[in-house]
């Protein structure tokens, strides 16, 4: 092992050890404990989902004797460990103390949140333990096992800093988007060929679990959903969402892959993954101010690239927390260049999760697209450069094909009803002269 290795396994040791302690601060909320979700390593996340079952005790101990070196040596590879520095809830910095979300024993309740406790790698690494349990349960060899698991720990490590929402913007520039950069890194980068040849698992093989292709990869879909939905629901506050438990269920229920559908045992904890995935979408990603909160900063991001106050490698290669320590400063590097649009002192302070930085702005909601278009033709051209068109979003495209046991194909989606009214309309977002 490189001495460079070697450091982040310590530091990695000591990470985990203040993790275990439960010794954590969130700024401005009251303590809380580290939730157990967030302590358990690949191995401990397996056995959590999977361990009361006496035959799987067995099978995953004799995998886990061969593969847990792989998948501790691949954690320590830079571009893997860089995962925990991207907060799994991307652009989206905090969720307003006064969201109010409906549990699911149909309560509603005021929630605190701290999305900032867990990151993508954390998303990843359950991602991982649930392929591991879907191939054990399904009777795959051991290297197709390997193969899946490392595909769903590699499968995010192409995003930039600040998630999908920069990556759009990246994209517009002309860059490959994240699924595109991963392929990249992980085809190029000589510690985690290493890892891989420690498995005995080609790159292309990896490659394709990511690109969810074949069995293994239409298996990573459903973890890689199965595996956020968990994880933010748990992370939300007080637990509003499924836990563990319902991951052993939808594992459960899955008897095979075939023909791009699942063949299961009993639809239903499908259906219920999908529908509080439509959920979190509707009551957490979705909030109508945090769309405004994301749109006001990827125009902002945006338009720092365009100042060249930042460069397009910086949120390729960096974290979120890398660019927000150098945010005061470039920013006011542009000021005493005066190059800095008046607005960017607002949009500034939103970045640290200060929401007074949105006063001044003015939203303007919209049934229709010329309607929209009409506003933005009265705009001045100071306030055109600063106007953002918010879009109807339906985020309920996804969809889950299943064969039941009496043969019988169904697709599985949330129901059309699900939409609140503000994703159905068009909203014009500026800074006012």
């Amino acid at each position: 092992m490189s001495r460079e290795k070697e450091q982040r396994r310590l530091e990695r040791a000591r990470d985990v050890g203040v993790l275990k302690s439960g010794r954590y601060v969130r700024l401005g909320k009251p303590d809380r404990t580290v939730p157990k979700i967030l302590q358990r390593n690949l191995y401990e996340h397996a056995f959590a989902i999977m361990g009361t079952d006496p035959r799987f005790r067995e099978w995953a101990r004799a995998f886990f004797w061969s593969y847990q070196p792989v998948f501790d040596d691949l954690e320590l590879c830079v571009s893997v460990n860089r995962l925990v520095g991207l907060p799994q809830f991307g652009i989206k910095t905090d969720v307003l103390a006064a969201q109010f979300v409906k549990g699911v024993d149909g309560v509603s309740r005021q929630v605190t949140s701290s999305p900032s406790l867990h990151a993508r790698a954390d998303h990843s690494r359950l991602a991982a333990a649930i392929m591991v349990c879907f191939g054990l349960k399904l009777g795959l060899s051991g290297r197709e096992i390997a193969t899946g698991a490392l595909g769903a720990l590699l499968h995010d490590i192409g995003h930039p800093a600040f998630g999908h929402d920069l990556d759009d913007i990246l994209v517009a520039l002309g860059r490959p988007n994240h699924e595109a950069r991963g392929a990249r890194i992980i085809c190029s980068d000589p510690d985690i060929e290493e890892s891989l040849k420690m498995a005995g698992v080609e790159t292309e093989a990896v490659l394709a679990v990511i690109r969810e292709e074949g069995q293994l990869g239409r298996l990573q879909n459903i973890a890689d959903t199965l595996s956020y939905v968990v994880l933010d629901s748990q992370l939300y506050g007080e637990p509003v969402g499924p836990d563990v438990s319902f991951i052993t269920r939808v594992i459960g229920s899955v008897e095979a892959v075939e023909d791009e559908c699942y063949r299961v045992n009993d639809p239903e904890p499908i259906s219920r993954l999908i529908n509080w995935r439509a959920d979190l979408y509707r009551d957490v990603y979705g909030v109508f101010q945090q769309r405004i909160v994301a749109h006001v900063l990827r125009n902002f991001y945006r338009t720092a690239i365009n100042l060249g106050m930042f460069e397009v490698v910086d949120f390729e290669r960096g974290t979120d927390a890398e660019i927000k320590a150098r945010l005061p400063f470039v920013v006011r590097e542009a000021k005493a260049r005066g190059i800095l649009p008046v607005w960017f002192d607002s949009v500034s302070n939103l970045a640290f999760g200060f929401f007074d930085g949105l006063v001044r702005w003015r939203v303007e909601t919209c049934l229709s697209e010329p309607e929209a278009q009409a506003v933005l033709n009265r705009l001045s051209p100071d306030e055109l450069a600063t106007s953002v068109l918010i879009k109807p979003w339906d985020y309920r495209k996804k969809t889950y094909r299943v064969i039941d046991s009496d043969g019988h194909r169904r697709n599985l989606a949330a129901p059309k009803s699900h939409i609140p009214e503000h994703m159905k309309q068009w909203h014009v977002l500026y800074y006012p002269n």
